[in-house]
């Protein structure tokens, strides 16, 4: 009697059949031998037809295997982007695996991620002050831009310096308010020299009032170049007076 699939005899003249073992399986009717698993399956029974192929999210590394292994932290597998299922695929930067993981998961909004492998959402670095993601799955923080700052961690954007101050620099934690009765007239001011106040004391502030003057600090040299300018601009016209007026 020819033994069944998943049983074999080597020897002629048997009476009895063996079963496969674990790790193995018989395909055919009348088999004088046992098949090993292929890596990227296996086989945890006795008596077997055929194997298992490896789960999503696991693989089998080695032939004859007897279980599959989840993949580790850091690492994922799925038959879209790996059919076979012999080895797991390193999790890319920017993203994060857990133990088992079939597609890896982006680091959210105000968290990055440089390094590949990362093993959890907690792998994923939260944004210093001063800087920000607003996409997931980033690699690299942001600066924010001058005119804007961020004081908190793990953010996913920057704040426009308000009104009468200014943030200076990439990467700003924090703004500056102008001093000395400094006024901006937007927000979103890059530096001190948006700062202005009513300097021609006709009770507004415009851009009239363009130069600044923040307390400690001297007037800026253009503003002694065009009031030197405006002088002798003057001291011409006045002498070109005199000048037609004695004709």
């Amino acid at each position: 009697i020819p033994c069944n699939i998943g049983f074999f005899q080597p020897s002629n003249g048997s009476f009895n059949c063996i079963p496969s073992e674990p790790g193995h399986y018989v395909p055919e009717n009348a088999s004088k031998s046992m098949i090993s698993c292929l890596a990227g399956t296996y086989q945890p029974n006795s008596g077997a037809s055929s194997c298992m192929i490896a789960s999503e999210g696991y693989y089998v590394p080695s032939v004859a295997s007897i279980r599959q292994i989840i993949c580790e932290p850091g690492t994922y597998r799925n038959s879209d982007e790996l059919l076979g299922g012999t080895r797991c695929l390193e999790t890319p930067a920017g993203m994060f695996s857990v133990a088992g993981s079939i597609i890896p998961q982006p680091c959210p909004p105000g968290t990055y991620s440089e390094e590949p492998m990362a093993k959890s959402l907690s792998s994923c670095s939260r944004t210093e002050p001063g800087s920000f993601t607003d996409t997931p799955g980033s690699l690299y923080p942001q600066f924010c831009q001058p005119g804007t700052f961020q004081p908190e961690y793990a953010a996913t954007s920057c704040i426009d310096s308000p009104l009468n101050s200014f943030s200076f620099g990439r990467g700003a934690s924090s703004f500056t308010p102008c001093t000395s009765g400094g006024y901006t007239l937007s927000t979103n001011s890059e530096s001190s020299t948006d700062c202005i106040f009513d300097q021609d004391e006709d009770g507004i502030i415009d851009r009239e009032d363009n130069f600044v003057h923040i307390k400690g600090d001297a007037l800026p040299v253009i503003y002694f170049l065009q009031t030197a300018i405006i002088n002798s601009l003057l001291v011409v016209l006045v002498i070109r007076r005199d000048w037609f007026n004695d004709k």
